[in-house]
């Protein structure tokens, strides 16, 4: 998985998930959950950049296209 790099080199997504964007009610609570969760890790992976810790931050990535993939599910499952 290949990330594409903002305008200070760091990884962005396709939902930029790290704003204050409140979570919509139109969400399911699974989805809300995994939500959260994608925050939590995209925060770590923000932590882990700073400090150049690669095997931390390809964890994280892991996790988060999984979590991705999750989300997506539940939305196709509607």
């Amino acid at each position: 998985m290949t990330a594409q790099l903002g305008q200070r080199g760091q990884a962005m997504t396709v939902l930029d998930m790290r704003g204050s964007t409140p979570l919509s009610r139109s969400m399911s609570k699974k989805q809300q959950t995994i939500t959260k969760q994608l925050q939590n890790l995209y925060s770590w992976t923000q932590f882990y950049q700073d400090r150049g810790n690669k095997d931390q931050i390809r964890k994280c990535q892991t996790q988060i296209a999984e979590l991705k993939k999750a989300y997506n599910n539940t939305k196709t499952k509607k």
